[in-house]
């Protein structure tokens, strides 16, 4: 009972689907939400209009009948919420049918109950077209299908080139899987089929996959096809790459249903451009403000979905939990992720996925040169970063960042100081209070030429190296870039052409 079609659920809910219109609900449900928005509008509008004073007119076309205007809503509303229902009931029910695949499956149970609806969709095709070879068929159907467009774009694979390869290789043994032979036939799609479902739900399984999907059973059928592989070859491609690019596909598709959810703590925080705990916890930090900026809202990975530097983020959350020795220093080179490390820092807090301690805390990065040109007098400069200092400790929530802190700590703080200002004296006397939490950025040569010789300043501040992202990794943020690129820039760039990037830079740079 490995492959039952009469007892799949997941079967039963594509023909269920297929015979309820569910275009037309979608289109009932725009129109008659926006006729009923407009209603609401107008109807809103009117009765403003009563308050109004008797001098205080509306323009004629805000102006209707109330009964009118009523019936318009109920009407609206009538073919709203049971399009509406359906559709919910469609996704939510009909779509989700079928058991969840683990890390150990069971070969003897039914199979098709862990395929996705989509891939159940073109799996059930096959069953219609018995006299053909299954694996072929399935191949067919599933370039024919727009689920892989972006997979297939990417790895820039001809579809309508592959399409034909495979018709005509059918064609070939046309002979062989004939309606004569059907008997053979469809004993032999019958083992095929085990076949293809075992290695599908083992790929699904390997990559903690729920459901086994359409990218699953593509890449359980380009192993035993010859002319999509002769394709790979001539295109200098490897499976990896496949691998890649599907799971590219699948993480950007996971990435937007997660951010169509608007009522998710994190969608909400980047529709309302505001500090989420400015002026509701914490105190009055007016100096502070003036002289410094919000990671969080001013921070380029606020929408991203790649995470680098995980270990040193946790280092870094580990230590500023504490409550003593809260002074953390990322030591790296030059493009390695430093202020990356903080900018994730910030979207772990306002997305309340970090530590507890961290909760309702605010990144602000200290604006120097700033504080430095608005106080040229060394001893006024050392008052106001004491005021801002304070101001962070009676907040209880600041993190304060100090990017090229090298440049302001030590005698000898090098070639590259921006100015000749030492406040080791304040950060020092801080640095030992509770509470206050600071993080600072430099080079290693920064750190080895100017905070090592800052005295008793230097103990005072854990000191977390940040290592260069991997070829790996960097291709990761690339594809996520990329996208960007592209649409700004109005052109395209398939993998190829990131892997050969990352090999150039990684050759050049080091």
């Amino acid at each position: 009972m490995a492959i039952d079609t009469n007892r799949s659920s997941i079967f039963r809910a594509v023909a269920q689907v297929q015979t309820i219109p569910t275009n037309l609900f979608f289109i009932v449900r725009q129109v008659s939400f926006s006729l009923l928005a407009a209603a609401a509008l107008l109807w809103a509008a009117n009765e403003l209009a009563r308050l109004l004073p008797a001098f205080v007119t509306l323009p004629s076309w805000l102006v209707a009948d109330r009964y009118l205007l009523a019936a318009a809503i109920e009407l609206s509303f009538a073919f709203w919420a049971p399009s509406y229902l359906m559709l919910v009931f469609v996704d939510q029910k009909l779509k989700r049918q079928g058991k969840v695949l683990g890390k150990n499956f069971d070969t003897d149970e039914n199979l098709l109950e862990y395929l996705n609806f989509k891939a159940a969709r073109v799996f059930r095709k096959t069953f219609s077209m018995d006299h053909l070879p299954f694996e072929r068929l399935l191949f067919y159907l599933i370039l024919s299908s727009s689920e892989i467009d972006f997979s297939l774009k990417r790895l820039n694979i001809d579809r309508a080139v592959l399409k034909k390869q495979l018709l005509d290789s059918m064609k070939e043994r046309s002979k062989m899987f004939s309606r004569d032979n059907s008997a053979l036939v469809k004993e032999m799609n019958r083992a095929a089929r085990q076949r293809v479902m075992e290695a599908a739900c083992k790929t699904a399984s390997e990559r903690a996959s729920s459901k086994v999907t359409i990218f699953d059973l593509f890449l359980v059928l380009v192993d035993s096809d010859k002319e999509f592989q002769r394709m790979m070859d001539s295109l200098e491609l490897l499976k990896e790459d496949v691998v890649s690019v599907f799971a590219w596909q699948g993480n950007l598709e996971a990435y937007r249903e997660f951010r169509k959810r608007f009522w998710e703590r994190d969608n909400l925080r980047l529709l309302f451009p505001l500090s989420p705990v400015k002026g509701a916890v914490g105190g009055w930090t007016v100096t502070l403000d003036r002289y410094s900026h919000d990671m969080t809202l001013y921070n380029p990975l606020r929408q991203g979905g790649v995470v680098l530097h995980q270990r040193e983020i946790e280092q870094l959350e580990e230590t500023l939990v504490k409550r003593n020795g809260n002074g953390v220093l990322l030591v790296g080179a030059p493009g390695s992720g430093r202020r990356s490390v903080v900018f994730n820092l910030a979207n772990r807090i306002a997305s309340e996925s970090g530590p507890a301690g961290l909760q309702a805390a605010r990144i602000l990065e200290l604006d120097m040169v700033a504080l430095m040109g608005n106080n040229p007098d060394k001893a006024t400069m050392a008052e106001i970063l004491g005021q801002v200092f304070a101001e962070a400790v009676r907040a209880k929530n600041v993190v304060l960042v100090i990017s090229q802190i090298n440049n302001f700590l030590g005698g000898n703080s090098g070639s590259d100081q921006l100015a000749a200002v030492d406040i080791t004296g304040v950060i020092s006397r801080y640095l030992k209070l509770p509470g206050f939490r600071l993080i600072g950025i430099c080079t290693y040569e920064g750190y080895h030429r100017s905070i090592e010789q800052a005295g008793e300043t230097a103990p005072l501040f854990r000191k977390i190296e940040v290592t260069p992202v991997s070829a790996e990794e960097t291709l990761k943020v690339l594809k996520e870039e990329v996208l960007r690129r592209e649409k700004n820039a109005n052109f395209f760039i398939p993998l190829a052409t990131l892997k050969e990037v990352v090999k150039l830079c990684d050759f050049f740079l080091g």
